[in-house]
């Protein structure tokens, strides 16, 4: 992603481009750092030449909404392109974010959301690293879980293995997070194992035939 920054009339608008994917959360967090000066301003993510983005990337937006709330910033969601409105509409964020789609002037009312909490902490089963998954697993958590899919990626072989039994949600936000971490569990030559999870998450992997990619693990 590629991102330019324009300042003019009480407005500060950054303009996207490119693909938004969970390896620019560095770069994104960096917009939303500057959140915290814009007192009295509008901020604008312009989304016009931004070609795709992944779910990790829409729970920035809700990340970039959320802190717009916290500090009392306008924030307006502007011009997505059709690609990147249809998947707003599919994950029923349309009605959620401070979507625009015309050249914004003076900002656009931010609307607050709580977020759900996941608690992720260091295990080690067998001899083997792992994280144990604590609470619900959706897309306000994705940030939260991008360190293990770092992790992961700078293993050489072996296994990781992700403790599921406390885990009570999991929405499809979590489980395209759970996918990516297997995408770079195989880079990395790792196996990748999902261990004991409850039945609502178990039918879920099941549903989305996770159970067919990578192992799955017992029961809580």
């Amino acid at each position: 992603m590629d991102v330019r920054t324009v300042e003019a009339a009480g407005q500060r608008t950054f303009y996207l481009s490119g693909r938004l994917t969970y390896r620019d959360n560095e770069s994104f967090a960096a917009i939303l750092a500057q959140f915290s000066g814009l007192a009295r301003m509008a901020a604008v993510l312009d989304l016009s030449d931004l070609e795709y983005l992944d779910s990790f990337g829409i729970g920035l937006m809700v990340l970039a909404r959320d802190e717009a709330d916290k500090y009392k910033l306008a924030l307006s969601i502007a011009n997505p392109a059709k690609t990147v409105r249809d998947l707003f509409d599919h994950m029923g964020l349309s009605g959620e974010l401070p979507l625009v789609h015309a050249p914004v002037h003076g900002g656009h009312a931010v609307t607050a959301s709580a977020s759900d909490a996941l608690t992720i902490k260091p295990i080690e089963t067998g001899g083997y690293p792992g994280v144990h998954l604590e609470g619900r697993f959706t897309m306000s958590s994705q940030a939260d879980f991008l360190p293990v899919v770092k992790t992961i990626g700078t293993l050489k072989g072996g296994k990781y293995v992700i403790e599921l039994s406390r885990l009570t949600f999991m929405d499809s936000s979590g489980l395209s997070m759970i996918m990516v971490a297997n995408d770079e569990a195989r880079r990395a030559g790792v196996q990748l194992v999902l261990s004991n999870p409850v039945d609502r998450v178990k039918d879920l992997l099941h549903l989305a035939a996770v159970d067919l990619v990578m192992s799955v693990h017992g029961t809580p």
